[in-house]
């Protein structure tokens, strides 16, 4: 299709949807604790122990080209790095990434190699260096003052750790690299992939829309990846259907009239009003969840039954483990040790990761049941404290 007016934006469109689909294989790539952010310093930028680890830009073309040293699109690219350094909007050890449909020219090679050289970071510099103060290009005029103006030793750490990953897919051809990542959380090729593809880009692009503000917005690793073992979970033919993972809980107040343990044992711990109100919705969620399983499939009960059993028996193992590494730590930091290690369980229902409603919240129930002497609980002391109450 050819374009019918000179004042199409089908490249920028392109431009941000190819940026959004680098952002989303960019958080597949992530770990646990990695914060996702779009449109905040830079076009992509990850967060790890709260430090930006990754600032990166993301160049889409429908065109077949190369960046060269002299190209407009690298020395623009050159001028926010810049930025952000001299503004320390970034650390000094953030990765500096150029992520590109285009090719690169040969003495552009050296910025897809890593580790790179030591002995050519002079002759890179005197490079830019000519460039910026011949002024080649009226484009990119202020682009050459920056470079100019930057202290030699921002210059040095741009050519020393900027990396360029060339001939990225286009648009179009996203998919496939997106069906590489997901493989590698063991979802085999097929119908199920593309359904689970599909749902899980349209999931994060929904997000996106949601939270972006003219601040940009961020995602967590934890949040993809507990969508993506909840689809997993729905399309797997073993699994039981999900239909509560959103469903009301009562407020904290109300849940608090009735008293029950599983509050009480997080009071053992002095635990938030947030917290508190967090262990609720889990804990209706679970209980609405597993009640709809229960009603209707057969298997449900024994399912369950196995997944509780497993549930008490990860919650010893890492009583255990808290307890022999407690060094001088209180009984309340030992109690929350325990608690976050056991939510971060998920556990398998049929065979099926749980999703995390399920998972926290059977904690939850666990921590309840039965109310005089529960099966689990957080604080080391949490049997004898809970029958002191009761007295």
């Amino acid at each position: 299709m050819e374009a019918i007016s000179p004042y199409g934006a089908a490249g920028s469109l392109a431009g941000y949807l190819w940026q959004v689909r680098r952002a989303f294989i960019t958080l597949l790539r992530g770990d646990f604790g990695d914060v996702l952010q779009i449109e905040t310093v830079d076009d992509i930028v990850v967060v790890r122990g709260g430090r930006i680890a990754i600032a990166a830009q993301a160049k889409h073309s429908f065109n077949d080209g190369q960046i060269t040293l002299a190209g407009v699109e690298w020395w623009r690219t050159l001028r926010v790095w810049i930025d952000l350094i001299e503004r320390r909007l970034i650390p000094e050890d953030a990765e500096l990434i150029l992520c590109t449909t285009a090719a690169i020219s040969q003495e552009m090679a050296m910025f897809a190699e890593w580790p790179r050289s030591a002995d050519s970071l002079p002759k890179l510099i005197t490079l830019h260096d000519r460039l910026a103060a011949d002024r080649p290009n009226e484009k990119i005029l202020k682009a050459y003052d920056c470079w100019a103006a930057a202290p030699g030793e921002i210059r040095k750490r741009i050519v020393a750790h900027a990396v360029i990953e060339p001939g990225q897919p286009r648009l179009a051809n996203c998919h496939a690299e997106v069906d590489n990542e997901l493989r590698r959380f063991g979802i085999p090729a097929g119908p199920s992939l593309d359904m689970l593809r599909n749902r899980l880009v349209g999931w994060f692009q929904q997000t996106l829309e949601e939270r972006l503000t003219t601040a940009g917005c961020a995602i967590k690793y934890e949040e993809l990846n507990n969508q993506l073992s909840e689809l997993r979970f729905e399309l797997n033919p073993r699994a039981l259907p999900c239909a509560h993972s959103q469903a009301p809980a009562p407020p904290l107040g109300a849940e608090r009239e009735s008293d029950p343990t599983y509050l009480r044992q997080l009071d053992l711990l002095n635990a938030s009003d947030e917290a508190l109100a967090f262990a609720v919705s889990m804990y209706h969620r679970a209980t609405a969840e597993r009640d709809f399983w229960l009603q209707g499939r057969i298997t449900a009960h024994g399912a369950l039954k196995a997944y509780d059993a497993d549930l008490v028996n990860a919650w010893r193992q890492r009583r255990e483990r808290v307890e022999r590494n407690s060094g001088g730590s209180t009984e309340t930091e030992r109690g929350w040790s325990l608690y976050d290690a056991c939510m971060d369980y998920r556990g398998a229902v049929n065979g099926v990761g749980a999703p995390t409603h399920v998972a926290s919240g059977t904690l939850h129930i666990l921590a309840n049941q039965p109310p005089e002497s529960p099966q689990i609980g957080w604080h080391p002391r949490y049997a004898e404290l809970l029958r002191m109450r009761t007295l």
